[in-house]
C-alpha cells in the first residue's frame, strides 16, 4: 500500500476512533458494492438498445394492465 494512502487510513481511523482494518474493510466494502452497481447499470443500458427485450417488455406491461383490468 503506498504510504500517503496508509497516513491517510491511519489519520482516518485516529480521528473517528475506528481501526485501521474497520477503514479498509469498509473501503474495501464499498468500492465492491459500486463495482457490482456499475455492472448493473451497464447491463441495464445494453438492454435499453435490445430491440427483442423492448418488445417483450412492452407485451409484458400490456399483460400486467390486462390483469388489473380483471381484478
Amino acid at each position: 500500500m503506498k504510504k500517503n494512502i496508509w497516513e491517510k487510513v491511519t489519520q482516518t481511523a485516529q480521528k473517528y476512533g475506528l481501526t485501521k482494518r474497520e477503514i479498509i474493510e469498509s473501503s474495501v466494502e464499498q468500492h465492491l458494492f459500486k463495482l457490482k452497481q456499475k455492472e448493473y447499470e451497464d447491463g441495464f443500458k445494453n438492454l435499453a438498445n435490445d430491440k427483442d427485450m423492448l418488445e417483450m417488455a412492452e407485451w409484458g406491461i400490456g399483460d400486467y394492465y390486462d390483469q388489473l383490468e380483471k381484478l
